[in-house]
């Protein structure tokens, strides 16, 4: 069961960073708890790893957890 939900999650990650959440239903995003920060944390590494360098403006430190 456990290696299931690693496969499950696994595939989850690598077909959301292909299609990015254009490809999620609106209603799934609009519940999705800590969207913005998800958000955030994806364009970061983007520009980080796709060529470009982050403003210094977008940098800072992740927050906590997320309640």
């Amino acid at each position: 069961m456990a290696v299931h939900r690693a496969l499950c999650a696994i595939c989850g990650n690598l077909l959301g960073a292909a299609l990015g959440d254009r490809a999620i239903d609106a209603d799934l995003l609009a519940d999705l708890e800590g969207a913005g920060v998800i958000r955030q944390v994806a364009d970061d590494l983007y520009d980080m790893f796709a060529g470009g360098r982050p403003q210094p403006a977008r940098v800072r430190a992740l927050p906590g957890p997320v309640t």
